[in-house]
């Protein structure tokens, strides 16, 4: 491998054809900027120049990566998500060497959880590179983005030491006008790339003043400490404070990219400013029907009559405590542990039936029902059906209300005891045994198996615990421990254990 990498050079992911004929033929024209020499106004006369041209490659290959069928379509959406998020090289979002560094620097993917350029760096093309080149490559895949403050200026080098760790970096000026601005006691938040005593800033640094030291000496040692519960939950090698801190770059570009939007004028959070919301998620009842709230109406002929009939008919119970009548089935096609599924509810309301299910199919189930069973007692009237995106949001006076009683509802030590023990018998009896789509279509049992399928297991159940301690604070968090224990995964250690 050379030192520059150019559209007749061959191709980075190993095919053995020119880089112009392989993967570069689909290679955007903004990617293409790359393939140029660097022009001259852009040299700094330093190694970073050299770093650059290792970089160019290095991003060039990722471009394969992205058409490669194992981790193509992870990878697109890896950078859809993050190109939506915080938009980068736009006025309102992220640098772009922000974004790239991220993507080919820290992203880990796959089951192996390697990054970019680590992955270049097992191609036997790199493995005949020159031992300068190699040891380029190697200071770029060691480089991390964290919190540094400036201790000494002297000539051409700024003192930064690393915030928590301590460590001390000599890092080159090249000219840049943020170099100009440089004092004592400044935090960067920036990628130093080269050996502690001859180091150089890659990318744009965010400087901040020295106020905020005693905050971000706070973010860094939580980043560091979740992630080291993390590693204690994962079978896979990492370093530490290396990978905590590449793991870490999805908290600061959205802390940067917040940070940023706060300078915006007013005049500027428009509707012409691009939105940063995700798409609704699309909510499914356990029969796998999209959610839509929906009342099936009948005007009654004879109440007393439909009374008594109602409570007759299979399937459909009297609640005596509510006053209603509820539509249930035996057991449950995803939940194999429940004994029943409740459908809805009938309610009588004056002179309508009025039957209240969350989904469209089962509204038009009820009516059917309703009108067989019941016959000349009632007259069929309409059904009513809403979307869950549709319906109106409660105002700040009933959320408070909500939040409230969930509160009060869940500091009973017997419900929380209750709660918890009914989804450790669901993820037990029904999850373990399930066919799990991003286990694709196996159940965890059947994966725990292989090393392969371990390593799915340990990066799924951590997404799950994640989601439970998103929840809101009153509700009881479930630690899933119980879950790695029954499929043989490491345990997550907590707290004084790290």
């Amino acid at each position: 491998m050379s030192d520059k990498i150019g559209r007749n050079s061959p191709c980075l992911c190993g095919s053995g054809k020119k880089f112009k004929k392989c993967c570069g033929a689909a290679v955007s024209s903004g990617m293409k900027d790359l393939l140029a020499p660097m022009p001259d106004d852009l040299l700094t006369g330093t190694k970073v120049d050299f770093y650059f041209d290792i970089y160019r490659s290095v991003v060039l290959y990722s471009e394969s990566l992205k058409a490669d069928p194992k981790f193509g379509r992870e990878l697109r959406r890896l950078c859809r998500d993050f190109e939506e998020r915080f938009k980068p090289g736009t006025e309102y979002g992220l640098p772009d060497s922000f974004y790239l560094n991220w993507f080919v620097f820290d992203n880990r993917f796959g089951i192996d959880q390697c990054t970019i350029i680590e992955r270049l760096m097992k191609e036997d093309l790199f493995k005949e590179s020159a031992g300068e080149v190699r040891e380029a490559f190697l200071e770029l895949s060691e480089s991390y983005a964290t919190c540094y403050e400036i201790k000494k200026i002297s000539g051409n080098n700024i003192l930064f030491e690393e915030l928590v760790t301590g460590r001390k970096w000599t890092v080159n000026c090249v000219g840049d006008p943020v170099e100009e601005d440089a004092k004592p006691g400044d935090i960067w938040h920036a990628r130093f790339v080269g050996q502690d005593e001859s180091a150089y800033y890659f990318g744009q640094p965010f400087v901040f003043d020295k106020e905020v030291k005693r905050d971000f000496v706070k973010i860094v040692n939580g980043l560091i400490s979740t992630f080291k519960e993390y590693m204690s939950t994962r079978s896979l090698e990492f370093k530490i404070p290396r990978d905590a801190f590449k793991a870490a770059i999805g908290f600061w570009a959205e802390y940067l990219y917040k940070g940023n939007l706060k300078h915006l004028d007013n005049s500027m959070q428009s509707e012409d400013m691009p939105s940063n919301t995700a798409s609704r998620p699309i909510l499914c009842t356990t029969d796998g029907e999209k959610v839509r709230f929906s009342e099936v109406i009948f005007r009654i002929i004879d109440k007393e009559k439909v009374r008594n009939k109602l409570s007759a008919l299979k399937g459909i119970e009297y609640d005596d405590e509510n006053d209603c009548w509820v539509w249930t089935k035996k057991g449950n096609r995803r939940m194999k542990s429940w004994e029943n599924t409740i459908l809805g509810w009938i309610h009588i309301k004056g002179k309508r039936i009025v039957g209240t299910v969350n989904s469209l199919e089962r509204a038009l189930k009820l009516k059917n029902k309703l009108s067989m069973r019941l016959g000349k007692l009632v007259s069929f009237e309409r059904i009513d059906s809403k979307d869950h995106a549709a319906m109106p949001k409660p105002s700040p006076e009933e959320m408070r209300k909500f939040s409230e009683e969930q509160r009060r509802i869940n500091a009973d030590p017997e419900i929380q005891k209750a709660l918890i023990q009914k989804q450790k018998e669901y993820y037990l009896k029904d999850w373990i045994s399930s066919k799990i789509p991003a286990l694709d279509g196996r159940t965890p049992r059947q994966v725990a198996k292989t090393k392969e399928g371990r390593l799915q297991l340990e990066v799924l159940i951590n997404r799950m615990e994640g989601m439970e301690n998103a929840r809101p604070d009153y509700v009881p968090k479930m630690d899933m421990n119980f879950l790695r224990s029954a499929l043989g995964l490491p345990l997550a250690k907590r707290g004084t254990d790290l």
